[in-house]
């Protein structure tokens, strides 16, 4: 009798060891195609942003009239719900913001080499502690039209 119940338990640790693999493969495969549909959906939100720049943006560049400039590009901001604000600095000071606090700040930013596009996550924006006081999380596009000129 006792070595039925033994049978009967390690068969009962198999089964459920067997379910528990299936639902971590299934798990790791369902999120493997959440991991690509992401992958794909910043793909397409980086290079939407970037032809824009180079139809839009680039030909403004370097920035004469801010006023005008945030004028002509409006429709980034109204119409792109993934773009929060556009900058364009020039020795590490914002000489064009659509957000009017910034003009004038002095920023970290380091030379890059012309024509150099960078996206990569930031925890704390380079003007969090100016528009905001809590740290805003961000995804930048940062696209250097010399290098001291950046967008």
């Amino acid at each position: 009798m006792n070595s039925e119940k033994t049978i009967k338990h390690h068969i009962y640790v198999l089964g459920l060891s067997l379910i528990l693999l299936t639902l971590f493969a299934k798990y790791n495969y369902d999120s493997l195609d959440v991991v690509e549909e992401v992958s794909a959906e910043v793909n397409n939100i980086i290079f939407e942003n970037i032809k824009y720049y180079e139809d839009e943006i680039s030909g403004s560049l370097p920035v004469k009239n801010c006023w005008n400039f945030l004028e002509e590009n409006a429709t980034l901001l109204l119409n792109n719900r993934n773009v929060r604000s556009i900058s364009i600095t020039d020795n590490k000071k914002v000489i064009c913001s659509s957000i009017n606090l910034l003009n004038g700040m002095e920023l970290k930013f380091t030379k890059e080499e012309t024509g150099k596009i960078r996206f990569f996550y930031i925890s704390k924006t380079p003007y969090s502690d100016s528009v905001n006081q809590k740290n805003m999380e961000a995804f930048l596009v940062k696209i250097s039209y010399t290098p001291t000129y950046i967008t």
